[in-house]
């Protein structure tokens, strides 16, 4: 739910609120690769890069991403 949230909130241009909620959703044990896309499209949205590009490097970790998620 707070991953549908957050990328709600960033595709309406509140990527700040977005990157707050979905955070929350990264710090979960295992989150999921489309968590942290959306994540980092948050943070692409705010400004910051470096933070975008640590995002996307974890959800290339993520073992066991669906098809749309790779």
């Amino acid at each position: 739910q707070l991953e549908i949230l957050g990328a709600v909130l960033a595709a309406n241009d509140r990527p700040a609120d977005a990157g707050r909620v979905l955070e929350r959703c990264a710090r979960s044990p295992r989150p999921t690769a489309g968590c942290l896309v959306a994540l980092a499209v948050a943070y692409h949205k705010n400004r910051q890069p470096d933070d975008a590009r640590d995002a996307l490097a974890l959800a290339e970790q993520v073992a066991g991403r669906s098809d749309r998620e790779q």
